[in-house]
Parts: structure tokens; C-alpha cells; sequence
């Protein structure tokens, strides 16, 4: 099974989903059955019994659709973070290693982060407190880079700390005449 593509738009509201069976041996009997997407705050390590929300399934072999967060009908909040579960059906055939029910995969928004950082960036030009201007990049970049190797390694669980950590710096510009002193708190995300 592949999740070819799971991500947040740049609108930061719409989410983008491609799945596929592939066309290999051990694949000509299976067939997609269901797809959920929750929320990271309903984080599951197995298919939720409580679904947020609930993609249509029209062609079980490939799947590739565009959903509004906001307009969908469902309980999902705009969190920035997402799960995909894509539930299967059939018999693989022997040449599939590890055959699974079901596959998941995370999706986050970055754009806050990257906002941040851009903020930050744009004041070292205006030469405030850079020493902890560089301390809150270093700090933002390291943590990025965690989130991004804990999605690769699919440990979940310790992307969503990191994510809501990132999500929840509370970043001071410092004290200077230019007007840098203030604060940019937590990125909107909803």
C-alpha cells in the first residue's frame, strides 16, 4: 500500500491525500476499504473507533482528493497535525513481506514554524538582543529537525510533543527602540 502523498496545503486548511495499491505482485487482491484522518489530538496508534472524519472511497484501488478542514463535516479541529488510516482489504500474496490492516501517516502544518523563523530572522537585521535571537533559531531549527526524523521513524507519539512544543514557544524579541519588543505568541493554527 502507499500513501504517496499526505500533506496541509498552503491555504493551511485544506489537506491533500493520495493512496494507491500498487501495481506489483502480491497486491491484485487487495483493494482500499476505508480512510480516516483525525486530528493529532486524537492521535490512535491503531484506526480510531471515534472517526473525525471519514473519506469516500470510490475507486478502492487509488484514491487522490482534496478536503477543507473547515468545511468537512466532522469533529476534526484545525490542530495543525493530522493522521491518515488507510484501512485494507484482501489477501496478500506471498511476495508481500509485512502484510498490514491498515497504514498510517502524519501530516503537519509547517507554516507556523517557518513563520517564526522568518520573524526571527528579520530581526537580526535590526540588530536587537541577536544573541537570543540566535538561541531561539537554534532552538526552533533543532526541534524542527526532530519532528521531521520522528515523522521518517513513524514514532508518533513523540512528533506530536515536539509539534505542540514548537507550537507553543513563546518567542521575545527583546527590548529596543525600534519596536522589537514584542512577543509573537502561539501561531494560529484554527
Amino acid at each position: 500500500m502507499y500513501i504517496k502523498e499526505f500533506k496541509v496545503l498552503p491555504d493551511q486548511e485544506t489537506l491533500y491525500i493520495h493512496v494507491k495499491v500498487p501495481d506489483l505482485p502480491g497486491y491484485d487482491n487487495m483493494t482500499i476499504s476505508r480512510i480516516v484522518v483525525q486530528d493529532h489530538e486524537h492521535f490512535s496508534a491503531v484506526p480510531p473507533e471515534e472517526e473525525q472524519l471519514v473519506i469516500p472511497v470510490i475507486d478502492n484501488k487509488e484514491v487522490m482528493v482534496t478536503v477543507k478542514i473547515k468545511d468537512s463535516i466532522s469533529t476534526m479541529r484545525m490542530t495543525g497535525g493530522y493522521f491518515l488510516y488507510v484501512l485494507v482489504d484482501g489477501v496478500p500474496g506471498p511476495e508481500i513481506d509485512c502484510p498490514k490492516d491498515f497504514y498510517i501517516q502524519m501530516a503537519i502544518n509547517m507554516y507556523p514554524i517557518f513563520n517564526m523563523a522568518l520573524k526571527l530572522f528579520k530581526q537580526l537585521t535590526r540588530e536587537c538582543d541577536t544573541k537570543e535571537i540566535k538561541s531561539q533559531l537554534i532552538d526552533i531549527n533543532w526541534k524542527k529537525e526532530a519532528l521531521l526524523q520522528a515523522l521518517y521513524l513513524k514514532e508518533f507519539p513523540i512528533a506530536i510533543d515536539i509539534y505542540d512544543d514548537l507550537l507553543l514557544m513563546d518567542i521575545d524579541k527583546g527590548n529596543c527602540l525600534n519596536a522589537c519588543g514584542n512577543k509573537i505568541n502561539r501561531p494560529q493554527v484554527s
